[in-house]
């Protein structure tokens, strides 16, 4: 009992000591609650200009509207084609948050042949981020199947690149090739000649002007298109790029323009012309 009575004043002094310093710790937060409000404050004064300005998000959605009124008048009959609307593949049903998707399968009346169109629009262009088909079909089950003679010499190569010249315009694509078995033993194969059409920029084949759009939010509320000609089987290349020109070229006149944000009466020319990089610009549109 006494041997707990002297232990008692020297657990009163550490309780006391503690106490202390706890109370020194607050005051010195005390001290500190103006600047900490005071950095709060200036942090989200300059925060919009650190993220980029303010999305008019009325403006972007009046676009994604108009942009989807505008696909859904897309003719069924386009030149010597007829087409029926059908569901995209699976593999391109990953394309997430499309604000507007056209597919439709298309015959040529004079030759036979046959085409599917898809043309996918996200109002925000981070939507298509990781969904272009050597991303999405592989997924599915698909294998690439690239000719080695296809293949370009870009070093992330996993597609072949071409060009299409429609209604004078030349349009960089990419050309691929995809195979699978499915569970009834049959051998599948697919061929897709596909680009984006990123406002600001242009119609392109190159995915990392997606990702450089989509890192700013101004420039990502633009939206983005992506347009894919879908062949059965693997057609000879000569015969994949007429039957891609054969039936984009039937397409109504500014149906690009409109993916890209460039007003039907701004004057523009609708030239495109191809860069060295694989991208393209369009004259007299936004830049």
């Amino acid at each position: 009992m006494n041997r707990g009575a002297s232990e008692q004043p020297e657990y009163c002094r550490a309780l006391k000591a503690s106490n202390i310093s706890w109370i020194r710790t607050l005051h010195a937060l005390n001290r500190l609650a103006p600047v900490v409000a005071m950095v709060t404050l200036l942090v989200l004064a300059v925060w919009p200009n650190l993220i980029g300005e303010s999305v008019d998000r009325a403006a972007t959605d009046a676009r994604v509207r108009e942009v989807g009124a505008k696909l859904e008048l897309i003719p069924f009959r386009l030149g010597d084609w007829v087409g029926t609307d059908e569901d995209l593949p699976a593999a391109a049903l990953e394309i997430l948050h499309a604000s507007s998707v056209v597919s439709r399968q298309y015959t040529n009346l004079r030759t036979g042949e046959r085409a599917r169109l898809a043309i996918v629009y996200c109002g925000d262009a981070r939507d298509m981020l990781g969904h272009h088909p050597p991303i999405c079909y592989p997924r599915s089950g698909w294998n690439m199947a690239l000719d080695t003679n296809e293949i370009s010499n870009r070093s992330d190569a996993a597609a072949a690149q071409s060009s299409l010249v429609v209604q004078g315009d030349t349009i960089a694509t990419n050309l691929y090739r995809f195979q699978k078995v499915d569970s009834s033993g049959l051998d599948r194969r697919i061929t897709i000649v596909g680009f984006f059409a990123v406002p600001g920029v242009g119609l392109t084949r190159d995915e990392r002007v997606l990702r450089e759009q989509s890192g700013s939010r101004t420039q990502s509320a633009l939206g983005v298109g992506q347009v894919q000609v879908l062949l059965d089987g693997h057609p000879n290349r000569v015969d994949v790029e007429r039957i891609a020109k054969s039936l984009l070229e039937s397409l109504p006149a500014g149906t690009f323009d409109m993916l890209l944000g460039i007003p039907a009466d701004d004057g523009a020319t609708g030239r495109i012309s191809e860069r060295t990089d694989g991208r393209t610009e369009r004259f007299g549109g936004m830049r």
